[in-house]
């Protein structure tokens, strides 16, 4: 079990650095991305954003036990605005991984998480 825990602690945090770095190669188009998405203050949140995502990934590292349920709660809070994003009618293409994301906001997106989801769940039950 432990193994299965490192590889998923593994996997998810490199997930994650490629989503801020996407996100901080592309400041602009990240910041557009959540205009589009009603976030508030998107200026600030295409910095912020990536920097929580780099932390939560250095955890999954140094303290999984620390990082993983971190992880979890990121996504559980990302899954609930893409879902309220979705059911309000809202399409725009999500920034999640900066410019390699291009396409509608669709349910992919949830189910792409819900996936992520598991890989911190077992690298916090393994931690």
């Amino acid at each position: 079990m432990a193994v299965l825990a490192l590889l998923a602690a593994v996997a998810l945090a490199a997930i994650f650095v490629w989503a801020a770095v996407a996100k901080l190669r592309a400041p602009a188009r990240t910041s557009d991305s959540f205009r589009a998405l009603h976030l508030p203050v998107p200026l600030l949140l295409s910095r912020v954003v990536p920097i929580v995502e780099l932390v939560v990934a250095v955890l999954l590292l140094a303290v999984p036990a620390l990082g993983a349920p971190m992880a979890f709660v990121l996504l559980v809070i990302f899954s609930a605005f893409l879902g309220a994003q979705l059911l309000g009618g809202n399409t725009a293409p999500c920034a999640c991984f900066g410019q390699a994301t291009a396409s509608p906001l669709s349910s992919r997106e949830l189910w792409r998480n819900l996936a992520l989801a598991c890989l911190a769940i077992i690298a916090w039950w393994g931690s």
